[in-house]
């Protein structure tokens, strides 16, 4: 007698609300929540009810491959919509002219897709749509390519005008989305429908019921040097003049992450009674960091009226600084790189190996330098 093919397991990354209460959205911690065990709607509603954030990231059976289903989009405007004492009303929301574009721009596109007001300055919108649901191949699924994965998705996907209006952040940087249910931080404001087409009314309920990770498909970017492409791009229209900066520190720093630290605390900024430090993101990028207490940014080369977004990314050599603040972007890069003596003759190398022997008494080993190392010291040869 045949046995019962068992079913796959599938889970979901969320985090849960802290254990205490605080402004700090990534304060809890993050679980896996199955979804194929139990009705669509039980599960949607316990994701709804348990999680401070989502992420949208998908795991299948025992594979390491991390699925994302790009259909949920983040718009944050510079200017405030809503505040604790003002609550914009839908006509209104309605009646904003980015709001108007970015739906006539969905309109022409899907079926069917949600617009929620975030509670603050800007929407959140469900995109019911299979395709959305897509995994990277091998040399897009962590850290720089990932990135570069993502960004080449939405903007094939969604086209240049709402990719150079979304927040991306939401994806590589595990800063993830707030559940409809849960009022915005600072204004206290629950996010509520403002615009709706189609029969949907709850993303998981769709995912679940549609079992779109049997219809996922791999995405290949179109080109590697798609994200610089786009750098550039964005800075002509910021008005940013230098995509990538190189400083190069003293001799004596050897680790990165102190010269990191100790470039921040030579700049102004600092937050009273708080050292600088680097908090490793909840992302998949295993490489990228928080900048904290300090208003620094490197990329304004100045600072913030209040704690910025900035992120760095570090490498053995080197380490680059991103800014996901409104006024920065994602236009532009800081790059600090390690006192490396020049490596003027491959000759004097290779003698040098071989008379300590390291050549001949040791098997050979092959490494790869990932393309977004930008700078390959002595080590990397040896």
């Amino acid at each position: 007698m045949a046995q019962p093919q068992q079913q796959e397991i599938i889970k979901t990354t969320v985090r849960l609300h802290p254990a205490y209460e605080t402004d700090n959205p990534w304060g809890g911690e993050t679980i896996d929540v199955e979804l194929t065990n139990g009705p669509a709607d039980m599960i949607s509603t316990k994701l709804e009810s348990v999680a401070n954030l989502w992420y949208f990231q998908f795991k299948r059976g025992t594979s390491n491959t991390v699925y994302q289903y790009f259909g949920v989009i983040d718009f944050d405007f510079k200017r405030i919509l809503a505040r604790p004492n003002r609550v914009p009303t839908k006509k209104e929301l309605l009646e904003d002219e980015d709001i108007k574009k970015i739906i006539e721009l969905l309109e022409q596109k899907y079926p069917a897709f949600t617009v929620y007001f975030s509670g603050r300055k800007g929407i959140h919108v469900y995109v019911y749509a299979p395709e959305m649901f897509v995994y990277p191949p091998p040399d897009f699924a962590e850290d720089r390519g990932r990135l570069n994965w993502l960004h080449s998705f939405l903007n094939t996907t969604y086209g240049n005008e709402i990719y150079d209006m979304l927040d991306a952040s939401i994806y590589h940087i595990g800063k993830g989305i707030r559940p409809y249910s849960m009022p915005h931080p600072k204004t206290g404001i629950r996010p509520f429908t403002i615009y709706q087409k189609g029969p949907y009314d709850c993303i998981w309920t769709y995912i679940i019921e549609g079992k779109l990770w049997d219809t996922t498909q791999l995405f290949v970017p179109e080109i590697n040097s798609f994200i610089q492409k786009k750098i550039i791009d964005r800075t002509k229209k910021s008005g940013i003049s230098e995509v990538i900066k190189v400083n190069t520190l003293s001799e004596s720093s050897t680790d990165m992450n102190r010269i990191v630290l100790d470039y921040l605390n030579l700049q102004p900024g600092k937050i009273a009674g708080n050292g600088i430090c680097l908090v490793k993101s909840n992302g998949k990028c295993k490489n990228l960091f928080k900048v904290q207490n300090t208003t620094y940014c490197p990329i304004k080369r100045g600072c913030h009226s209040r704690i910025g977004k900035s992120y760095v990314y570090i490498y053995s050599n080197h380490a680059t600084f991103m800014c996901f603040s409104d006024t920065c972007g994602v236009a532009s890069e800081y790059t600090l790189k390690k006192y490396l003596p020049p490596l003027t003759n491959l000759t004097d190398l290779s003698t040098e190996l071989f008379d300590r022997g390291e050549i001949s008494q040791r098997h050979f080993e092959s490494i790869t330098i990932p393309p977004d190392q930008k700078y390959v010291s002595v080590e990397d040869i040896e």
